[in-house]
């Protein structure tokens, strides 16, 4: 069997949708509506999203792919790593698509903030199991749709670096034979990552013309997204040094990571009912106070 590990957002579906229409030892339909640039549409084999549904495959056929996305609900990430290393494995292949810094998991987050949030009109996503949290903050709340903007904004700004860690540390104890890749370096060089992939699965590539329109497809609105985590570090440097920058209205997450980043530098923002966040770095560098 073959196995895709990867974090939600780092495109694993896309990496399977590959597998099926590049190589001569599957196939699968070309043709998806992707308006988010999410694989949403597209059937997976095998997506086990909990520890049961792991345990499932123990049975499936070898021409299986799945695609398990870690942590899961149930199930940290180190016990999933912990999991394909066993036995029952050994004879499998297996690819994890590596977050290998707080950078890359930035991107990811907005990927998620682009495909799940705004999906689902929610950023539940990014709250989790955190309602301990969120009543902390404020004894009246019990949900943190309760949180006002600048709120959410301070919150998720403190939090989210520990909640990706996780992801950041899953690459630390994978066993040697495993193929790692970058989900950044899929969108750079979406054939030159693949390649490496089949060949490592002993697959053999075939030309696909109808596959190629929606990989172009695919990795622009990839792309337009992690142009917007460029703009979040141009916006913390330009704000820092007072240079003058512009930039359109930004999602809460965004504005999360500013935050976050200006804090990295020594700064926090004057954000106590700040719930509408400025869009020019001088407004941004006249409510910085130096920590």
């Amino acid at each position: 069997m073959i196995h895709i590990l990867f974090v939600p957002g780092s495109f694993g579906s896309m990496l399977e949708w590959a597998m099926r229409n590049y190589s001569l030892e599957y196939s699968a339909p070309t043709t998806l509506e992707m308006p988010d640039g999410s694989m949403h549409g597209f059937k997976k084999m095998c997506h086990p999203l909990s520890k049961d549904d792991l345990n499932k495959i123990k049975s499936f056929p070898n021409n299986t792919i799945t695609t398990p996305i870690y942590p899961l609900p149930d199930y940290h990430a180190d016990e999933i790593i912990d999991f394909f290393k066993s036995d029952e494995f050994l004879k499998d292949f297996v690819i994890l698509i590596q977050i290998k810094d707080l950078v890359v998991a930035e991107k990811i987050m907005l990927m998620h903030y682009y495909k799940i949030s705004l999906r689902n009109k929610s950023v539940d996503h990014f709250c989790g199991n955190s309602i301990h949290d969120i009543v902390n903050w404020n004894s009246s709340y019990q949900h943190y749709s309760e949180m006002k903007p600048w709120e959410f904004r301070e919150w998720l700004s403190i939090r989210y670096t520990a909640w990706v860690q996780e992801w950041i540390e899953a690459k630390n104890n994978i066993n040697e034979n495993w193929h790692a890749i970058s989900p950044i370096d899929l969108v750079d060089d979406y054939f030159g990552v693949l390649t490496k992939c089949l060949d490592y699965l002993g697959l053999s590539f075939k030309e696909n013309t109808n596959a190629d329109a929606v990989v172009k497809q695919w990795c622009l609105k990839q792309t337009k997204i992690l142009q917007e985590h460029d703009l979040i570090m141009n916006i913390v440097n330009s704000t820092v040094s007072n240079v003058y920058l512009e930039w359109p209205m930004l999602n809460p997450i965004s504005e999360a990571m500013i935050q976050k980043r200006l804090r990295d530098q020594g700064y926090e923002i004057k954000c106590y009912n700040l719930n509408e966040f400025p869009t020019n770095s001088s407004d941004l560098h006249n409510l910085l106070e130096r920590i």
